[in-house]
């Protein structure tokens, strides 16, 4: 008989995915871990589907607690278009004034910076018709969401940041402070723009 493979799922509060390992790993104290069959995890592990587009649920009754892997609805239908479907992951560009949208991490302040080049104000005005269509795109998204992981580990989400790409547009630079460890991470999004690029300074 075939033994069952189990694995570690480690989650937060709002029962979003932190990292699933086959052996017991040290966390964050604010996580709560359950177990699940390989089965259960293995297409998220493979990159069939993406941790961030599930949630660990918790339902308990007489018998106990159950948890369980669900698929997290979509509250809002956006019908702007996204140079990526997928979430990927945010390159350093090796001048960061090339980049359309630049993403610093200050570690020494804790604090991340998104700044806005200059010439994506300029392509709305003087751009073509296509460059003009992807800019009005850009602000036109109510929201967007920059995902900070474990240094190349999409499964292992260490801060989320959501912000306004109009009030980027708008102020040029927005500033967030934070309280974990972003030291040795990466950023993962849907890119509205090209050119986006990440530094930690």
């Amino acid at each position: 008989m075939a033994m069952l493979e189990m694995m570690y799922v480690y989650f937060d509060s709002n029962g979003d995915i932190k990292t699933i390992s086959p052996d017991p790993v040290i966390v964050s104290d604010s996580y709560s871990v359950a177990t699940f069959p390989l089965s259960e995890v293995k297409d998220i592990l493979e990159g069939k589907k993406n941790p961030f587009d599930y949630y660990v649920k918790i339902t308990k009754s007489v018998a106990g607690t159950l948890h369980k892997i669900t698929r997290k609805q979509v509250l809002e239908v956006s019908y702007v278009r996204t140079l990526d479907n997928f979430l990927t992951e945010v390159k350093t560009m090796a001048k960061s004034a090339d980049a359309f949208v630049l993403i610093e991490n200050i570690v020494s302040e804790k604090k991340i910076k998104i700044s806005l080049n200059d010439i994506v104000k300029v392509l709305l005005h003087e751009g073509n018709d296509k460059d003009q269509d992807t800019v009005n795109s850009f602000i036109n998204h109510t929201s967007t969401s920059l995902f900070f992981t474990r240094k190349n580990d999409p499964y292992f989400l260490l801060h989320t940041l959501i912000f306004s790409p109009k009030e980027l547009f708008e102020k040029s630079e927005l500033f967030w402070d934070y309280n974990v460890d972003l030291s040795d991470s990466s950023v993962y999004t849907k890119k509205l723009l090209d050119g986006y690029s990440y530094r930690i300074k």
